[in-house]
């Protein structure tokens, strides 16, 4: 039964990304895993605690969104990540999701940055979508310089919304191209779509 997943994006290239990519998979799944009787931005702590402990003086740091699956609703915890969306089929509107309420929660694994990690709960119902994406799809530019953005990225989850999922992230990557004119992104990507039926 799937209790929850999430995104995380490390900063920078090369081995030390690398390393510490390897290094925050398993401290994110085994705190999410141990963190069931706890709230949610209490285990983005734990983990973001951890990773500063453990990773030393690599000075890469993550931003990153978990979701803990609570019957109808999503617990939602964003470190410095770009927003999650979510489409509602009632509407057919999408919805930006806050990164918090109440402040700034900061990105994870920067010692001496204040942290103020906020669960914020969605509801989800019959024929919606929560799209979770990495800022590289964002960041795509054209010749001119410009993003391809968030309002374009809304558009394309829109108009591609009937399409079975892993074609609906095939059509965004192939919007943000053809907008770029290029075959290669300025940098990685990853995407999970997750549909409630």
């Amino acid at each position: 039964v799937l209790q929850g997943f999430g995104i995380f994006d490390v900063s920078g290239h090369g081995i030390s990304s690398g390393l510490v990519t390897m290094l925050v998979k398993n401290i994110i799944f085994q705190e999410f895993l141990n963190g069931f009787d706890k709230k949610l931005e209490d285990v983005m702590t734990i983990i973001n605690d951890r990773i500063i402990e453990e990773k030393g003086q690599i000075e890469n740091y993550l931003t990153g969104i978990l979701v803990r699956l609570n019957k109808s609703k999503l617990e939602i915890v964003n470190a410095g990540h770009p927003n999650a969306l979510i489409y509602r089929a009632k509407t057919k509107e999408v919805e930006i999701v806050p990164r918090c309420i109440n402040g700034n929660s900061g990105a994870i694994g920067i010692i001496d940055l204040p942290v103020d990690f906020e669960t914020v709960e969605v509801k989800m119902n019959k024929g919606d979508f929560l799209l979770l994406y990495t800022d590289g799809i964002l960041e795509n530019m054209n010749k001119n310089r410009d993003q391809y953005g968030l309002e374009r990225l809304i558009d394309c989850l829109k108009n591609n919304i009937e399409l079975p999922l892993q074609e609906q992230i095939d059509k965004i990557i192939e919007d943000s191209m053809r907008f770029s004119k290029n075959n290669d992104f300025n940098d990685d990507i990853t995407m999970l779509l997750f549909n409630k039926e």
